[in-house]
């Protein structure tokens, strides 16, 4: 892997989940679009909160990752122990 480029939360109540990583962490709100989407960011790490019309999927909080090569970044996980 070559690089993380971002935390992804997933979340069912936005306003929820901006009122804690905004007001009580102090990250600052980056983006949003609605009730689907946010980007908070802190000290140069973005952290994205994806609504449940956005999650697809995505149950508990995961890495994005941007890799040359996608088969070998996966296996290198994998033999670490990642499922």
């Amino acid at each position: 892997m070559s690089e993380v480029k971002r935390f992804i939360v997933p979340v069912a109540d936005m306003d929820g989940a901006l009122s804690l990583f905004v007001d009580a962490i102090g990250c600052r709100l980056a983006f949003r679009d609605g009730n689907d989407w946010a980007m908070v960011e802190s000290h140069g790490m973005s952290i994205a909160l994806a609504g449940p019309a956005e999650a697809d999927g995505i149950t508990e909080p995961a890495l994005m990752v941007k890799s040359p090569d996608l088969e070998v970044a996966v296996g290198r996980l994998v033999d670490r122990g990642a499922t």
